[in-house]
């Protein structure tokens, strides 16, 4: 046996490790959402790219409100034709929504907007599957129709028409003219939402938590080695010989449970399984083995030692440990040691 401040601690400093890198990523990607201007974010590879789910940067080159009714509307929701720089794509939003996101200073003629220079906008993107394993089409055929139809008859089609048609007017070669018919494609099978301020508050209560889990994670560690070095100074203060010679305690054990990693070392009850913990007989005030059930009916146990001086102290077992062991086990504890143990469970009838 080696002197080891990490024991029980390395696999969980890992994780830990992990899920710092990623809060620091998610934290970085947040302040630079929240931070940097619209147009910013779009020439730094932010931009939408239809098809592509997620966060993005669009931008609006026209948009027009359309008549379509469909159960995918919320109240006061409405699909809208919104051409930008990669194509046309529905925007499904409210029309306050769509006020805040163009800007007061932007009117409307009828059903379409009167956009001067392209507005960049925050959006969700959603792709042509979605869900669970991406099953779920994002948007049905019979959605998908309405969408074809909208676009059919609406005022940004019809100028791009009209510019095609002012390109055979000119008398342009017919590869200009195939180009200009390919340019900006209408996208049926995908739409995107707005974002606004709720996401904004979302996306900060989100990065709020991974920081909290991550200094949760560091505190763990910390108190993890700490306990391990108390215990380890606890035995060596009491009985020096123990610091030159760890092996010693497994030797002179009084009392070794090598399944379980508990022993008694004269005054001392020793368990180190996941963490080394050494406590003073007299200090512990009970020892508890608790029993959960977990899927598919599979039993987990562990031991829960409480002492005058800190806080309990929980230690996990071995899964094919047997009620029976763990019995035999407080019996010992309690009769030959004077330690209060107990199972806090009845022992299966096919343990007996």
């Amino acid at each position: 046996m080696r002197k080891n401040y990490l024991k029980g601690v390395l696999l969980f400093i890992i994780m830990t490790i992990g899920v710092c890198l990623a809060t620091t990523m998610f934290t970085k990607d947040t302040i630079q959402k929240l931070s940097e201007g619209l147009e910013t974010q779009y020439s730094n590879g932010r931009a939408y790219e239809p098809g592509e789910a997620g966060y993005a940067i669009v931008k609006i080159i026209n948009i027009e409100e359309t008549n379509i009714e469909d159960d995918k509307l919320s109240d006061g929701e409405k699909f809208y034709l919104v051409e930008h720089d990669k194509g046309t794509t529905m925007l499904k939003a409210t029309p306050d929504e769509v006020k805040k996101m163009l800007g007061d200073s932007v009117t409307k003629d009828a059903k379409l907007y009167n956009i001067e220079n392209p507005i960049y906008a925050k959006i969700e993107g959603y792709g042509p599957k979605r869900g669970r394993k991406n099953r779920t089409t994002t948007v049905p055929v019979e959605l998908r129709e309405k969408f074809e139809d909208a676009y059919k008859s609406s005022y940004i089609r019809s100028k791009k028409l009209g510019r095609i048609l002012a390109d055979y007017k000119k008398g342009d070669d017919q590869t200009t003219i195939k180009n200009r018919e390919k340019e900006r494609p209408f996208y049926v099978d995908i739409y995107m939402e707005t974002l606004g301020s709720t996401y904004n508050l979302l996306t900060l209560g989100g990065n709020a938590i991974a920081i909290l889990i991550s200094l949760w994670m560091l505190k763990t560690i910390y108190r993890r080695v700490r306990g391990n070095k108390e215990s380890y100074e606890r035995l060596f203060v009491a009985y020096p010989e123990t610091e030159r010679d760890l092996d010693i305690i497994l030797r002179e054990a009084t009392f070794s449970d090598e399944q379980l990693n508990i022993l008694i070392y004269k005054d001392m009850f020793i368990s180190y399984r996941t963490v080394f913990i050494v406590e003073y007989i007299a200090d512990i005030q009970s020892i508890e083995i608790n029993k959960t059930t977990g899927k598919n009916n599979r039993k987990f146990y562990h031991m829960r030692i409480n002492t005058y001086h800190s806080k309990a102290q929980v230690v996990n077992f071995n899964k094919r440990v047997v009620e029976k062991h763990l019995k035999k086990l407080v019996d010992t504890l309690r009769f030959d040691y004077g330690i209060p143990a107990r199972l806090t469970f009845y022992i299966d009838e096919g343990e007996r």
